[in-house]
């Protein structure tokens, strides 16, 4: 015979089963949605784009090239590396000769480009010649942050974001400066961008003003006495209403970039892709919008995650998260350079090592850039040569996202430096991404007929061997994590 429940015993039990429920539901990875990513993003996602990979080195030049030739009205370019190597100077040559055509067609016709003086401080060949000729041919050239007033420059932010922006309808984007390393066949990195057309770019180009505007505010001589913070107070509200101080409609610094034409009317739809540019500013953000939206997005992986970047100086929120995935069962792997063959070199590596042997010990498989010693593997068709250093940089989640970006997604970039990036919400890219990082891994040939540079799995075990080796020298490296 059953003997009932007490009411009360039955109102506990009801209860510690609903709080259990909720615990395990607690315990499941959410993706997150659209709103979330727009709100951390800062940023507004659009439908109706096209992207497309660039991943071959000798196309994504060309492609850069057809774009600058194919101008109408306007061309914006930021880049922080150009070298005076044979890619440099014949990009150079052709930028300067195509604004000197088309400025004889159309005066109205207009080039911006943004450069980075700390990254070049030391050297002055670049001052005297990239300048000087596009200036000469018709360009207006600014600097990010050029420290010229007594406030600045501020904490060494520098420009890092690899953008050209052709008439508000085409956009090349990622992680390629401009010089030999990045485009020769013969000895290049292995890098990517994305070819982006449709309401994305507009988006991007709208970033691009904003830090050009402010660029050009801030080196106005009566900004030279102020203090930093009422700076960025003003950086900070023109990002967010278009205006420097007080609202005043009609006089917003932006307005002129509407009433010429600069953004004009999309035709048609460009592509299905639904996207969502970052862009990170650090005189605006006092932590990169792009770090908010992927410890989102590493939060809700259910399945996969791959992130790629050849300074793995993570901060500690997004290596903590990467963990946290890995331990609940999603599998993570990540990619970076190896002790042999990175672009900083030992301390470059060692600056890393903490990071990867912790990483490693939460269940990432950690992968780090490795030659082929027999030489077999050709980075891509006829060529000579296989790819010498990693500097891609882009993380996939699952089967439907993917970022590309020139953010390595460190210390650095999380805190410092300008960066340009887009959130891809299609299955076709992500799949694209998923087969280099099997590349990478295990030699497998790309659609495009390029057989990709492996990469070595770390041993924990291993990594925790060097890392007690070098613990004196990695502590003296602490701070190197921001200069890469």
């Amino acid at each position: 015979m059953c003997r009932r429940l007490p009411a009360v015993t039955l109102m506990l039990f009801v209860f510690l089963a609903c709080n259990g429920l909720r615990a395990h539901a607690a315990q499941e990875p959410q993706p997150p949605n659209l709103g979330e990513i727009e709100r951390l993003g800062h940023a507004v996602a659009t439908g109706g784009n096209s992207v497309r990979l660039l991943l071959d080195p000798a196309r994504a030049f060309e492609a850069r090239l057809e774009l600058i030739h194919g101008a109408k009205h306007h061309i914006f370019l930021s880049v922080p590396i150009w070298r005076l190597d044979r890619a440099g100077m014949r990009f150079l040559g052709d930028i300067c000769s195509t604004i000197r055509r088309k400025k004889a067609a159309d005066p109205r016709f207009a080039v911006f480009v943004e450069l980075d003086r700390v990254t070049f401080l030391p050297s002055h060949d670049w001052l005297g010649v990239v300048k000087r000729r596009l200036r000469e041919a018709g360009a207006k050239v600014r600097f990010f942050n050029p420290g010229t007033w007594v406030a600045t420059p501020i904490y060494a932010a520098r420009q890092h974001d690899k953008v050209l922006i052709v008439d508000g309808v085409r956009a090349i984007l990622g992680g390629r400066n401009i010089g030999d390393e990045y485009f020769d066949r013969k000895g290049f990195w292995t890098d990517l961008d994305v070819m982006v057309e449709g309401p994305a770019v507009q988006e991007l180009q709208m970033d691009f003003l904003k830090t050009w505007v402010l660029m050009g505010h801030w080196n106005l001589a009566h900004n030279s006495i102020r203090p930093e913070e009422a700076l960025r107070a003003e950086a900070r509200n023109l990002w967010r209403t278009g205006y420097f101080r007080k609202v005043r409609p009609g006089h917003s610094p932006l307005d002129r970039y509407f009433a010429e034409g600069f953004f004009p009317a999309l035709e048609g739809r460009a592509g299905n892709v639904r996207a969502l540019v970052l862009y990170d500013n650090p005189l605006v953000f006092d932590e990169a919008p792009t770090l908010r939206v992927l410890l989102r997005l590493v939060a809700g992986a259910r399945r996969e995650l791959d992130l790629v970047t050849p300074y793995a100086t993570l901060p500690h929120e997004l290596s903590g998260a990467l963990g946290s995935a890995a331990r609940r069962g999603v599998r993570v792997r990540l990619i970076t350079s190896s002790e042999t063959h990175h672009n900083y070199g030992e301390k470059g590596w060692l600056a890393t090592l903490e990071v990867l042997a912790n990483l490693a010990a939460e269940g990432v498989a950690v992968y780090t850039w490795a030659p082929d010693p027999a030489g077999r593997t050709k980075a891509c068709v006829n060529s000579p040569a296989a790819s010498t250093l990693l500097h891609a940089k882009f993380v996939r989640i699952d089967d439907e996202i993917a970022v590309v970006h020139s953010s390595n997604f460190n210390y650095r970039s999380s805190y410092y430096n300008t960066e340009a990036g887009i959130v891809v919400f299609d299955s076709g890219l992500n799949r694209q991404l998923r087969e280099i990082v099997d590349g990478f891994v295990g030699r497998r040939d790309h659609d495009d007929g390029c057989t990709l540079r492996a990469a070595a799995r770390s041993d924990p075990g291993a990594l925790w061997r060097q890392l007690e080796f070098h613990r004196n020298e990695v502590r003296d490296l602490e701070d190197w994590s921001f200069m890469q």
